[in-house]
């Protein structure tokens, strides 16, 4: 019975260290992180070309598309064009400071949370990128596994399958990010709020970079972005990240006077033709 006894402890314990490692096998977040930016690969800087197409609301049948241009200094600069036969939308980001210009008016309404998607791309830096998120509300102590399209996934920020967190979502192989839970779900088996994910991935020179781009909101798709070209550290003018400049060129901002005086609220209408693309905040 002894002799048992102790053939049965020992076959527990080698039982248990064959598990020890797969517990252990998912990454710390700032080392997934680091991976990732690794793999990327980004330049110093980019140019990319890509068409937005708008999703219908409930009862609209009709999408919209738009032609838009980003570009990337890094580290930490971003600017955002869109054009329409009404009206053009100009967005700067850089470390940290941001201004948009519409139709030559300054936009107060605040940050549009579809903008966030630009995060993975304006950091070289682990830590200035771990802290990033960290501030965005993510906890950076916390990784699991989960799976995505029947592809294993690093998830940083929760417990897969816990969606009731904000998350990021990194490839297991590729190290790319898949998914970013922008506003968690409110509930238990609820998609989350907002949603963001990254497929198709293509490499320009050494670059990585998503071929498409889609938001949802409450399970829906609401809008995607489809790259049409990428160019690598192209010859960008001194001033196109420039915050500063480009808030001082707006002649008003919304709600002034100026623009509620403008006949038949043409600037008003110019600015519905956008409300579904830019939807300020980040519940």
């Amino acid at each position: 019975m002894f002799r048992f006894a102790v053939t049965t402890a020992a076959a527990l314990v080698v039982f248990f260290s064959l598990l020890a490692p797969a517990a252990g096998s998912v990454l710390p977040a700032p080392f997934i992180i680091d991976r990732m930016i690794e793999n990327l690969n980004l330049p110093k800087q980019m140019q990319v070309s890509q068409e937005v197409r708008i999703y219908p609301e409930s009862g609209n049948l009709l999408s919209k598309t738009f032609e838009q241009k980003v570009y990337y200094r890094l580290p930490g600069a971003f600017r955002s064009e869109i054009s329409t036969q009404h009206l053009e939308r100009i967005h700067v980001f850089n470390q940290g400071a941001s201004v948009t210009v519409a139709d030559g008016k300054l936009d107060k309404q605040g940050l549009p949370w579809h903008l966030c998607y630009k995060d993975f791309f304006v950091f070289v830096s682990r830590r200035n990128m771990v802290d990033h998120f960290a501030d965005l509300g993510i906890n950076m102590h916390v990784s699991s596994l989960g799976r995505l399209d029947k592809k294993l996934v690093y998830v940083i920020g929760a417990r897969y399958p816990e969606e009731r967190r904000r998350q990021l979502w990194i490839g297991k192989e590729t190290f790319f990010p898949v998914r970013w839970i922008v506003t968690p779900a409110k509930n238990a088996g609820q998609p989350p709020g907002r949603e963001i994910r990254y497929s198709g991935w293509r490499q320009s020179e050494n670059t990585w970079y998503p071929e498409k781009i889609e938001f949802y909101e409450n399970g829906e798709t609401i809008q995607t972005m489809a790259v049409e070209s990428i160019k690598i550290d192209p010859s960008l003018p001194g001033g196109l990240f420039d915050v500063d400049d480009l808030r001082s060129s707006a002649s008003g901002s919304f709600g002034e006077k100026s623009y509620e005086s403008e006949p038949d609220g043409q600037i008003r209408q110019q600015l519905e033709e956008f409300k579904n693309i830019y939807k300020s905040g980040s519940e």
